[in-house]
């Protein structure tokens, strides 16, 4: 992932950078469902906050086929509809996080949701 960054910010194109990310082996501990996740997270955030919006949502859809539960699960669940544009979705999704993982993050994107919605 480090790399495929470093290209992208060096001029290199995304589809160019993709079969880096898509080629990083998996984690071969017995539960590594929550190592994964958050492995698939990162470059979903970093095209999400990039807006490349088309491989934030395969890499969001990826995390949430894992189905850890974990937070990288929760965001990538949250932030799905949200590129879909179903916003009342993504706030119950925001809101589902924030219960379960109380932070800042959270809150912020639980307020920013409501008042986009609103």
């Amino acid at each position: 992932m480090n790399l495929a960054l470093a290209r992208m910010k060096a001029g290199a194109s995304l589809a160019s950078v993709l079969p880096l990310i898509d080629d990083r082996a998996t984690d071969s501990r017995f539960d590594s469902s929550v190592s994964e996740s958050h492995a698939w997270a990162r470059p979903a955030r970093a095209f999400f906050y990039a807006a490349e919006i088309e491989a934030a949502r395969v890499y969001c859809e990826r995390v949430t086929r894992i189905g850890s539960g974990s937070e990288s699960d929760l965001v990538a669940g949250m932030r799905l509809p949200l590129i879909k544009g179903d916003l009342p979705a993504a706030a119950k999704s925001a809101a589902d996080r924030l219960s379960r993982y109380d932070g800042d993050t959270g809150r912020r994107d639980v307020a920013g949701l409501a008042f986009i919605a609103a």
